[in-house]
């Protein structure tokens, strides 16, 4: 191809001979060369910053994150409004919904997990992980006609008592995780606050109904449908938020950042001792 001129090539815009070198080369800029700003990572990627790891293969891979939200948000937004009885929805703990278990929860979240880990994101990757398997515990667990689970028990009762000890600890889980975002964003840490209250309010209504207390149990099921819908709220809106910064869209939603309220462990030891 023939030369037109010391910069560049004919009808290039932004090697044309009109265009000086310095500027040439200011507008043509490689993927390298976009850095993110502490705030705009940690609400792509829902981790502090400097707790990742090279960050040049997300230019390859892009944000897998909004992907886990909607595997998760496609899961537990129908199941709450199931655990509330809203329009007339049966005492069945969501079992129309196993299709969504299977593939958005289990399907879509596992497969997020294992992107978030490529791309370094360990705190998402373990959350991904963690509600994938338990959406496919859910479902498969839901499918007794299939397996015969709680048909080895003398009633149904029973089985609940057992079950309610996994809801028990998922709510831990929920806790542990909240926590940590404590380093990420007000957003995040509100979903685990009312996941934390979810699980523990659907861990008491599985105990009550295996005590006969039926009325207690159904207001403890509705709770916690109640708390699960709260957390989908925030979840929707995370999403959102996600969504908009993706496309670099005119305006973005705040999650309210916390990374430098609670600072990382590693600047407050480099601040030590750089004062020492």
């Amino acid at each position: 191809m023939a030369t037109n001129g010391e910069n560049g090539y004919d009808s290039h815009e932004y090697l044309d001979k009109d265009i000086g070198t310095v500027p040439a080369l200011n507008k043509i800029r490689t993927a390298g060369a976009v850095s993110l700003s502490p705030e705009l990572f940690e609400k792509l990627y829902l981790q502090p910053r400097e707790a990742a790891g090279s960050s040049g293969i997300r230019h390859f891979l892009g944000n897998p994150t909004p992907i886990g939200l909607v595997g998760f948000l496609l899961c537990l937004t129908p199941l709450s409004n199931i655990l509330m009885g809203w329009h007339g929805a049966g005492p069945y703990l969501g079992l129309a919904a196993m299709g969504a278990y299977f593939f958005y929860g289990g399907g879509m979240m596992t497969v997020c997990a294992v992107f978030e880990l490529i791309c370094g994101n360990t705190f998402p990757a373990v959350v991904f992980a963690s509600f994938g398997a338990f959406w496919l515990t859910y479902a498969v667990t839901l499918q007794d006609g299939v397996y015969g689970i709680v048909k080895g028990y003398p009633n149904q009762a029973a089985f609940m008592n057992e079950f309610a000890y996994i809801l028990l600890y998922m709510g831990v889980l929920c806790f542990f995780f909240m926590i940590a975002a404590l380093r990420t964003n007000m957003a995040f840490v509100s979903l685990f606050i009312w996941l934390t209250l979810t699980f523990g309010c659907l861990a008491g209504a599985f105990f009550q109904t295996y005590n006969g207390a039926a009325a207690l149990a159904g207001r403890l099921q509705v709770a916690g449908g109640a708390f699960a819908f709260l957390a989908c709220i925030v979840g929707w809106w995370i999403l959102l938020s996600l969504l908009l910064a993706s496309v670099d869209f005119p305006f973005q939603l705040p999650l309210g950042d916390l990374t430098s309220i609670v600072p990382g462990y590693k600047s407050r030891q480099k601040k030590s001792d750089s004062v020492v």
